[in-house]
């Protein structure tokens, strides 16, 4: 009897685990990591240095090398590891006119 439950139980592992593998994909068709242009929108990026920190609004305003500011808005858990005067990189995406930014990195000094 003993064997008989470990099998079974071997067995119901088994299955469950088959049912992950053939999962639907509901991707939209696209397999991989890669995805087309059309369903989903390529993140942006920009260089530049902290002007200000916004932690009521969640956001940051970031002067470009080019001289132009923009604000992003960001979470609570990127702007805790942030100052003003940084040297950044931003990618970013932007959504009703709202630029969000996705992942933040310091860059040296050159």
């Amino acid at each position: 009897m003993k064997k008989f439950m470990t099998m079974l139980l071997a067995m119901s592992f088994a299955v469950a685990l088959a049912g992950v593998s053939f999962a639907q994909d509901t991707t939209g068709g696209t397999s991989g990591t890669a995805k087309s242009a059309t369903t989903k929108k390529m993140m942006e990026k920009t260089t530049g240095t902290i002007k200000s920190i916004d932690k009521d609004e969640s956001k940051i305003t970031v002067t470009e090398d080019n001289g132009g500011d923009l604000d992003f808005n960001v979470t609570k858990s990127q702007m805790k590891r942030l100052k003003v005067g940084e040297q950044v990189s931003v990618g970013y995406k932007t959504k009703d006119d709202k630029k969000i930014a996705k992942r933040i990195t310091k860059v040296k000094a050159k």
